[in-house]
């Protein structure tokens, strides 16, 4: 994990720290809504939550069997944010919990979660899309998609919601 950030001109990306940590590729970050910490996964099949000023890694989670796809950052909650992976699951995490993960059963599908995004103004409302093109909302209250739909004829591979998402 590499964090970059821009001198004082706006010139230069100059590298602040660089940890080998993860034992293969790292494929997702994502950065907490206070901005003090970020979430890797890797094709390591495991999850770290990083201290950005500290320069260390915290955390070391291996709760996927598969390798990490997607990293997403909740961006009302800090200690909130959510993985996917190619074990077919999609985990929400609350690092204030002694058992940080649990399992969203809302992949009936059967097709592999590549993307997630969280909903811009519903705190427990997310979408992701999979390796079948579909795209799927689901309120983490009940874990259930509440509208699903198959839009592309290729795999999802980023979603991003705008500010204004509201439907």
């Amino acid at each position: 994990v590499e964090l970059w950030e821009l001198d004082e001109n706006e010139t230069l990306i100059v590298s602040k720290f660089c940890k080998y940590e993860h034992d293969d590729i790292v494929s997702t970050v994502t950065v907490l809504s206070s901005g003090t910490q970020a979430v890797s996964g890797s094709k390591d099949c495991c999850i770290k939550i990083w201290d950005l000023a500290q320069q260390v890694s915290l955390n070391s989670y291996r709760a996927h069997a598969g390798q990490v796809t997607c990293v997403a950052a909740s961006p009302h909650k800090d200690s909130v944010f959510l993985s996917c992976s190619e074990d077919s699951r999609i985990l929400l995490w609350d690092t204030r919990c002694p058992k940080p993960a649990s399992q969203m059963a809302c992949n009936a599908s059967g097709y592999l979660p590549t993307a997630l995004a969280w909903h811009p103004q519903q705190s427990e409302v997310f979408v992701f899309g999979d390796e079948n093109g579909s795209v799927s909302l689901v309120d983490t209250k009940n874990a259930s998609c509440t509208l699903s739909s198959a839009v592309h004829s290729q795999g999802v591979t980023r979603l991003c919601p705008p500010p204004d998402f509201s439907q």
